[in-house]
């Protein structure tokens, strides 16, 4: 079991991708025991990098959890602060949180999916 701060990690999942381009994985939701709750898809895009501000939105439809983020063209690199929530099961709280880099033509990511803990 890894543990990042207060809370078990998922799943690390590192994505290049293109403006539009829609990337695609599996996340293993677990029970508090490890048993796999049930598996979360999720589709990540990101679009409009050239946008005057950075926003991130999600929404969870038809068994997808599909995330779009705008604006995310820093060089540098650009990230959430803090994990942010997405749900909960059973009583514990799950989330995610992402770092992004601008590559040139591409959107480098990655996103880490955690268990348990705080969240924003």
């Amino acid at each position: 079991m890894t543990v990042v701060g207060d809370k078990q990690l998922l799943a690390t999942e590192t994505l290049l991708l293109g403006d539009d381009e829609v990337g695609e994985f599996v996340v293993h939701i677990r029970e508090s025991g490890g048993a796999v709750a049930w598996p979360l898809r999720v589709r990540v895009r990101f679009t409009a990098p050239g946008a005057a501000e950075e926003s991130a939105r999600w929404e969870y439809d038809d068994k997808v959890l599909m995330m779009v983020f705008s604006g995310w063209g820093n060089p540098r690199g650009s990230s959430f602060r803090r994990a942010q929530r997405l749900g909960e099961h059973k009583g514990a709280p799950f989330g995610f949180n992402v770092t992004h880099q601008r590559l040139g033509d591409l959107n480098q990511v990655t996103f880490q999916f955690y268990t348990g803990g705080t969240y924003e």
